[in-house]
């Protein structure tokens, strides 16, 4: 796993600590609990994944596990913050986990992953993603919904600055 996934991973309790805290109703006390939670579960992962505590399941399977917690921490995350708020962003962001397991995937049995010989070679790992990055824009497309200020421009138009 890149150090870019990694960052987004760990990334996103930011969100709750800064401007969504007031959106989806979490106290601060909450807020930082919410992230301690996250960033303890989903740094032991990382730290396990780059130690080799996955590697005894053989270097597929062990990605697939590795990757398969890593997804759950972000799906539990977001239906934690669902159930807790009824807020629709939490979602519509539910394309995020989709996406990283898309780009894990390609990225670990591509072109540019740990493999000797890729299970997807070069420019297939390349088309591959683009499909699926295509998908993954119809799915958030389809878990997006009109949010106050977009009722606004539409009503008023861009506003001019």
């Amino acid at each position: 796993m890149n150090a870019i996934i990694a960052g987004v991973i760990l990334g996103f309790p930011l969100l709750i600590l800064g401007p969504y805290r007031s959106e989806v109703g979490f106290t601060r006390g909450t807020a930082v609990t919410f992230a301690v939670i996250y960033w303890i579960a989903s740094a032991a992962l990382i730290t396990g994944w780059y130690l080799g505590w996955f590697s005894g399941l053989g270097s597929i399977m062990s990605f697939v596990t590795y990757w398969v917690l890593v997804t759950l921490i972000q799906v539990l995350s977001l239906l934690y913050i669902w159930f807790r708020s009824k807020h629709p962003d939490a979602k519509a962001a539910l394309w995020i986990p989709i996406y990283n397991v898309f780009l894990g995937t390609i990225s670990y049995i591509g072109s540019l992953g740990p493999l000797s010989t890729p299970i997807i070679p070069y420019p297939w790992d390349y088309i591959t993603f683009a499909i699926l990055s295509l998908i993954t824009y119809f799915i958030a497309v389809q878990l997006g919904y009109e949010t106050k200020d977009l009722k606004e421009i539409k009503q008023k138009g861009l506003p001019i600055e």
